[in-house]
């Protein structure tokens, strides 16, 4: 809403405040993921190739994704591109709530922990006291509320300037 209110006050035709507020919106919520999901594939380069046994013909795809997944050098292959695009995805509001959402939830709060739990079919959620898990993300519940808090405040320091006549 403070992005909005400061779009509409930065630009003066509210056809094109209405036309940027959507591109932020679509750049924030979809183009960001992908720009960040395409760099950490470049960083990360391409996944490690695991000790596949002799006999792939007999195994199913389900084992096959097994063997995979609990490959320590996939593992660690995945973790370091979820690391990247998650420095990426750091500038956008939207990933700070999903994360504050995904936390109070019951989400594990580390990356790294919810690959090993997927690789061995374990929980990926865990049990706390909404105490905990907001001890746990009190730095994404500030990050919002300085965005939010600056964006109101150029907004307004912008708006007290204008000649409004």
């Amino acid at each position: 809403m403070s992005l909005g209110l400061l779009i509409s006050i930065l630009i003066k035709k509210s056809k094109n405040a209405l036309i940027m507020s959507i591109f932020l919106f679509v750049f924030f919520s979809f183009l960001l993921s992908i720009i960040a999901g395409i760099v950490a594939f470049a960083v990360a380069g391409l996944p490690p190739i695991p000790n596949i046994p002799e006999n792939v013909t007999n195994l199913t795809e389900e084992q096959l994704q097994e063997i995979l997944l609990k490959d320590p050098e996939y593992q660690a292959w995945l973790i370091d591109l979820a690391t990247t695009a998650e420095k990426i995805l750091y500038i956008s509001p939207n990933y700070h709530y999903q994360e504050i959402i995904r936390i109070i939830f019951g989400g594990k709060p580390q990356i790294s922990e919810i690959f090993s739990a997927l690789a061995y079919e374990e929980r990926i959620t865990e049990d706390r006291p909404l105490s905990e898990s907001l001890s746990l993300v009190w730095q994404d519940i500030l990050i919002l509320a300085l965005i939010s808090l600056l964006f109101i405040l150029v907004a307004y320091v912008r708006f007290s300037k204008m000649n409004v006549l």
